[in-house]
């Protein structure tokens, strides 16, 4: 049965404090429709409602000119792609340094609602005093299909049913972008992991909330666009897919159980079927079989070292 906790209107303070990260990657922030939607929502904000900073983190090697930015937003280039949890926990350490409640994550592709912001706000005042709550997400929608938030069983997910709302018994995971993350939450747990640098960055931080005991509220009337790449493997290049496959093999390895590992061995299989008969390019085929070898080939405690191997010396050529 489904378990709703509804909570009580009881408001800590006027105004939301809320910091807003953007992680930019060859993209100038004029076209970055997560920055442009975040704009637009604050002005159909009624003025003492929030107080809202952003920090515009550019992943791109050569950085950009971010032009005239509004008051309240700043630019920082990391001069390489150092990743989306390198730009998160920048985020977080401004946001934790400035006494700020609650962080809000953007990717580019996001595009808010204008009224994102006022329903957000409400929510944030409502729970504020919750502390076991350490996240509001929205109902995540990608080309209008529904891709988060979504309840984690034993053999995989399940989507969270979209007339669900407030919060459940059940471990809830969703994505990064368009979630307000309790700042002292986020602290709580050490922040976004550098291993998961790309790449199930966000199952991570939601696991790790789900084994401190914390809470996500899953805020029903708020639905969010976001292009999420993983969907449309025939769109990834080689090297990108690369990634997925090792991050989430790493994850259901390291925190997974024995069924959920060998029902992602099996989803892979399936995979393999559906990227030949939808024609996807031989490499990322290639790919998706290699891994389905190296996890009846290999045994846990070896796939999870070379993992972190190689995630440690790739952690090391960004640090020289």
């Amino acid at each position: 049965s489904r378990i709703e906790q509804r909570m009580s209107i009881s408001p800590t303070a006027t105004a939301a404090r809320l910091f807003a990260v953007v992680v930019l990657y060859r993209t100038i922030p004029a076209d970055s429709k997560a920055f442009q939607s975040l704009q637009e929502a604050l002005r159909h904000l009624p003025p003492g409602h929030l107080h809202l900073k952003t920090l515009l983190y550019d992943n791109s090697p050569e950085g950009c000119d971010p032009g005239s930015l509004p008051e309240g937003v700043r630019y920082e280039a990391a001069g390489q792609n150092a990743g989306l949890a390198t730009a998160y926990n920048r985020a977080l350490s401004i946001a934790q340094k400035e006494k700020y409640t609650w962080l809000l994550i953007l990717d580019q592709d996001t595009t808010l609602p204008t009224d994102y912001l006022s329903r957000i706000c409400k929510l944030a005042l409502d729970i504020e005093s919750n502390k076991t709550i350490a996240a509001i997400v929205p109902r995540m929608l990608d080309a209008g299909r529904s891709v988060a938030p979504v309840f984690i069983r034993f053999w995989g997910v399940s989507y969270v049913p979209s007339d669900f709302a407030g919060i459940s018994r059940r471990e809830i995971h969703a994505t990064n972008s368009a979630t307000l993350f309790r700042v002292g939450a986020l602290k709580q747990i050490g922040g976004f992991s550098p291993y998961f640098w790309l790449d199930y960055v966000d199952a991570y931080v939601f696991r790790q909330f789900h084994l401190h005991g914390m809470k996500v509220y899953a805020a029903r009337d708020i639905q969010v666009e976001h292009e999420l790449s993983l969907l449309h493997a025939g769109q990834l290049k080689a090297d990108r897919f690369r990634n997925v496959l090792q991050a989430e093999s790493a994850f259901w390895d390291l925190y997974g159980g024995h069924i959920q590992g060998m029902a992602f061995t099996g989803r892979l299989l399936g995979r393999i079927w559906r990227q030949w008969k939808r024609g996807h390019d031989l490499a990322i085929l290639q790919l998706t079989w290699n891994e389905l070898k190296r996890r009846i080939s290999q045994s846990k405690t070896r796939r999870i070292s070379e993992w972190m191997r190689e995630m440690e010396l790739r952690m090391q050529s960004f640090d020289g």
